[in-house]
């Protein structure tokens, strides 16, 4: 019972931790909350549950990679500017294709579920790249900090 506890205790505080790299983008912090409520709002108005249930996995997709955005990054915001940018022009184009004269909530849903997946879909490919970059030039420093500590050292001897 002890361990189960222990594991409870440390999910928490890493659920805390994430939610306090979210919460220091306020911008992002608020485009999820309404994002959540909009999700809620989903399930309890009668709109098809997929729409809700998808709409809250892009929630929890998007705090995750924030979270690892803020965590790994030196400047995040402008990384995330640029994603955002691309990921609009790319609904903009899709939205060009939508009939907004039966404008209903059903389709509110699945445009913001689509944002959200776009979103996800622009910030993935980036975030990758971004840190096989960092994760290379870790390596190369390290092996130049090796290198060179072999070289003082063989001067000291």
């Amino acid at each position: 019972m002890k361990k189960i506890l222990s594991y409870i205790k440390q999910d928490l505080e890493l659920f805390k931790e994430i939610m306090i790299a979210v919460m220091s983008y306020k911008v992002a912090f608020v485009i999820v909350v309404i994002l959540f409520i909009l999700g809620l709002v989903a399930d309890v108005k009668g709109v098809n549950a997929i729409y809700g249930t998808l709409e809250l996995v892009g929630v929890a997709i998007i705090i995750a990679l924030l979270a690892v955005i803020k965590m790994c990054f030196d400047k995040p915001v402008q990384f995330l500017a640029k994603v955002a940018i691309f990921s609009i022009m790319w609904l903009g184009s899709c939205l060009a294709l939508v009939d907004f004269n039966d404008f209903t909530l059903l389709l509110a849903f699945k445009i913001i579920t689509a944002f959200e997946y776009i979103f996800i879909g622009c910030l993935l490919p980036e975030l990758v790249s971004k840190m096989e970059e960092l994760r290379e030039k870790a390596i190369q420093d390290n092996a130049l900090s090796t290198e060179k500590s072999g070289i003082s050292s063989e001067n000291h001897v």
